[in-house]
């Protein structure tokens, strides 16, 4: 059908730490319900020895998502390949996207994700064991954006989120309290196709000098 969403979940790999990958394929076994259906915007950690892999999902592949439930599904597994659906997980609204993961000081985990019937602000909710979650309200509320991403680097905890005008990036000392720290890539690159940075960004563990890998998008035209 033109004009369709269809996502599904592809997986690359890497044998020299990041620098050079090879795509593999797709996750298989997704599906709880009849038909193709959408998945988007993984977040995958490990954790009591299983990954948990939090999952934006709608059903089927709608031309635009306008009037379909984003519900976050919850999975788990013991080698990336075979997953096992656990539960929906109740979020702020039926139209949630952008999971994002991270422990805090005292032991929670905390889910940060963009609440599309809520301005497409960043939300929050809490959990002390990866299943049951409660919600705790809007985090950044500052104007519309999407796909948090937070890590801990060199003493704080640091947010990037999608303005579609650069990366917006904040700085936290605990996790909760957020101070603005400034616009990232918002210039065009030198490369081929390396327009204005518009798509959201993730940021992995310290390669080698203990600097982050900040991966996105950025397509043609």
């Amino acid at each position: 059908m033109p004009g369709c969403m269809e996502r599904t979940l592809g997986v690359a790999s890497s044998a020299d730490g990041g620098n050079t990958w090879v795509y593999r394929g797709i996750i298989q076994g997704l599906d709880f319900e009849w038909g193709r259906n959408t998945f988007w915007a993984p977040e995958i950690i490990w954790h009591d020895g299983r990954y948990h892999m939090f999952v934006s999902y709608i059903r089927g592949v709608p031309v635009d998502w306008d009037g379909h439930a984003r519900k976050m599904l919850h999975y788990t597994s013991e080698d990336l390949l075979q997953w096992t659906l656990q539960d929906e997980i109740p979020l702020s609204s039926d139209c949630v996207i952008d999971a994002c993961i991270h422990w805090l000081s005292d032991g929670r985990f905390r889910m940060w994700y963009k609440d599309e019937t809520h301005h497409s602000h960043t939300y929050a909710a809490d959990s002390h064991d990866l299943y049951q979650w409660h919600v705790v309200g809007p985090i950044i509320t500052d104007g519309a954006h999407e796909g948090p991403n937070v890590f801990y680097f060199k003493g704080c905890y640091w947010m990037i989120i999608d303005e579609w005008r650069g990366q917006g990036v904040y700085r936290s000392e605990d996790g909760e309290r957020w101070e603005r720290n400034g616009l990232i890539l918002n210039e065009p690159g030198t490369r081929r196709d390396d327009g204005h940075h518009r798509s959201s960004c993730r940021c992995r563990r310290p390669g080698r000098g203990g600097h982050y890998f900040l991966f996105y998008a950025s397509g043609p035209g």
